[in-house]
């Protein structure tokens, strides 16, 4: 699973992104470059997907490995060795799971 390759994750928000309540997610794994290999712009809720992105990363890393993928692409990204699909496969139904359970206007 990708979670194993991430090392560290950041949030950063320019001056409109803070105005807006947005912010940039940036993964760095450990493919050994000093750019961040995925970058997710335009967060709502960033905070919620760094911490849900670190228990992942924990659980992994704990040997406590997360259910069976919940989505096709997830296994299929798998099966063919790209982490980084899979990666972006979850975290788009993080994302989903969270929007669905915060409903309309981004609010519990």
């Amino acid at each position: 699973m990708a979670y194993r390759r991430i090392q560290d994750i950041h949030l950063t928000n320019g001056i409109l992104q803070r105005w807006l309540g947005l912010a940039t997610v940036s993964i760095q794994t450990a493919a050994g470059s000093a750019n961040p290999e995925v970058t997710i712009d335009g967060v709502l809720e960033a905070e919620a997907l760094r911490d849900f992105l670190y228990t992942k990363m924990r659980g992994v890393r704990d040997g406590h490995h997360a259910a069976a993928p919940e989505h096709a692409a997830i296994a299929a990204a798998d099966a063919t060795g790209d982490e980084t699909l899979a990666l972006l496969v979850e975290i788009r139904d993080a994302l989903t799971r969270l929007e669905s359970r915060l409903g309309p206007g981004g609010r519990a």
